[in-house]
């Protein structure tokens, strides 16, 4: 069983030797940028405003169908700030699936359309668009430039919860280039910020981004104190992600806290925090993590003497169960 348990630790770690761990982090809080100019008092789209959390997380999932749904009105308004959102989310679903043909183009439109409108926060959501965009296309230098642009115009702005997402994102991008230093010297600005936030729809993917954070570091260094950080801060996203439905926020903070069970050795909590994954998988629409979820638990099912069943022959949970 020894062998099984280092077996995953081997898989956690090569998540971020190869990148994939530390992309889900730079993926978790490049969700939060989605569109906050929009929110703002100086530029509202209120077609936006009142589908924030969908249209959030259905980026987030990936699903297409509920995406050209609330795209679409953006699309038909007359207002110049829904289009501008359009613009934005249109950019960054095309982005985060590496449709790359129409950038250049993509990008012309947005910063024109935003130089009619007096509106200071749409610069933040085009540099976050512009990291993104560096990120996925393997340019990490770039990604790295425009991030600390996005941190220079929260702070001065005075907005903490844009200023809070870009020390998280640079400190992710850090991580993606091996420098551990940088990207824990940022973590102590994250949290000083999160404190700040006003919106409170923004707080889970921070929780599950710090949460994250404190498990890949532990990963690296066998530091259980770690594991408390990254289980205080799971517990804080499934509280308000449950009281705001925010389906993948409470599925993602359900994964770190299985992590962290599965970490301490307690194979039986960690199986049964599987079936809340699935259950939320399921709800938030986003099969795309089944097959990371099959993996992770064929691995406390071998750690409790079980054989894995085949996927195809589970039921779905009517609710979480923790």
């Amino acid at each position: 069983m020894e062998t099984l348990f280092l077996l995953r630790q081997c898989y956690i770690l090569t998540f971020k030797t190869f990148l994939l761990n530390i992309k889900l982090l730079i993926f978790f809080i490049l969700q939060l940028t989605i569109i906050r100019s929009s929110l703002s008092q100086d530029c509202v789209c209120q077609i936006y405003k009142d589908n924030s959390i969908v249209v959030d997380e259905t980026l987030s999932a990936g699903d297409k169908a509920r995406f050209d749904n609330v795209a679409k009105y953006l699309l038909k308004s007359k207002n110049d700030f829904c289009q501008l959102t359009y613009l934005l989310i249109n950019a960054k679903y095309k982005v985060k699936n590496h449709q790359f043909e129409t950038w250049d183009k993509d990008i012309v439109n947005i910063e024109t359309l935003s130089n009619k409108l007096n509106c200071p926060e749409a610069k933040f959501d085009i540099l976050a668009l512009k990291t993104e965009y560096f990120q996925e296309s393997d340019q990490i230098e770039l990604a790295v430039k425009t991030a600390y642009e996005m941190l220079y115009d929260a702070e001065k702005r005075k907005d903490e919860g844009s200023a809070c997402i870009a020390a998280a994102l640079l400190s992710a991008l850090y991580w993606r280039q091996d420098d551990d230093e940088k990207a824990l010297s940022f973590i102590p600005q994250v949290i000083k910020y999160v404190h700040q936030v006003k919106e409170e729809k923004e707080l889970p993917g921070i929780y599950n981004w710090l949460s994250r954070n404190y498990e890949s570091v532990y990963a690296m260094n066998d530091n259980k104190t770690y594991l408390d950080s990254a289980e205080i801060f799971a517990d804080k996203a499934l509280l308000t992600g449950r009281k705001l439905n925010m389906n993948f926020q409470v599925k993602t903070a359900f994964q770190s806290k299985e992590a962290i069970a599965y970490h301490r050795g307690d194979f039986n909590k960690s199986l049964r925090l599987h079936d809340s994954i699935y259950y939320y998988i399921q709800k938030s629409n986003s099969p795309v993590q089944l097959p990371m979820y099959f993996q992770m638990k064929a691995y406390t099912l071998q750690e409790l003497g079980l054989k894995p069943v085949s996927y195809t022959h589970l039921t779905l949970p009517t609710s979480d169960l923790v």
